[in-house]
């Protein structure tokens, strides 16, 4: 029985107590009573008036309590609401990493291959350039080509330091989610 029915049950069986012990306590005397018997009559009267009175404090505190259980069980959903908020962030954050993995896997190749091709067919000078052309439209273009692949090459070690800038900005967005998700479970925990 969820706690909110027996709070409710409990209330109802005091008032009904309360209000028995009330109407039994509200008869008159008797003429023909004897002192004994009157005497015994106001002492029933008394102890219904305390119970009628602790009667009312129970029911009081009752409600006091099915208040305070509300707001525990508000809190409790707010608390698992912001954890499930938690949760998908920390999803998002995995997949940008496994994202930005990618990309820093693929501009390592580029450059590991890049390196090669330069260790592989030496550094191109500007004068074994102009010395190797067949003409002048030759030289020019060539010498283009040198400069769009250093323009490449820059491109990538960029691209290489950006991705690895961005997994470890993911990694620490993925640690703080981690945290901020342990956090919540030990408040949760710890309301209940």
């Amino acid at each position: 029985m969820p706690a909110r029915v027996r709070v409710r049950a409990r209330a109802r069986a005091a008032l009904v107590l309360a209000a028995a012990s009330a109407l039994l306590g509200a008869g008159n005397a008797r003429a023909d009573e004897s002192p004994e018997t009157a005497r015994e009559t106001q002492r029933l009267r008394s102890a219904n008036e305390i119970l009628a009175a602790e009667s009312q404090g129970v029911v009081l505190e009752l409600y006091a309590l099915e208040s305070e259980l509300a707001g525990v069980e508000a809190r409790l959903a707010a608390i698992r609401a912001e954890a499930a908020e938690v949760e998908r962030r920390r999803e998002r954050a995995r997949e940008d990493l496994v994202r930005v993995r990618r990309t820093l896997g693929e501009a390592e190749r580029r450059l590991s291959a890049r390196i090669t091709d330069l260790y592989v067919a030496g550094d191109p000078d500007i004068l074994s350039i102009l010395v190797g052309a067949e003409s002048l439209g030759d030289a020019i273009s060539k010498l283009e080509n040198v400069g769009r692949l250093a323009r490449q090459d820059r491109a990538v070690v960029t691209t290489v330091k950006a991705a690895r800038r961005d997994v470890r900005r993911v990694l620490r967005r993925l640690v703080a989610r981690e945290l901020e998700l342990g956090e919540l479970v030990s408040g949760a925990a710890a309301a209940q």
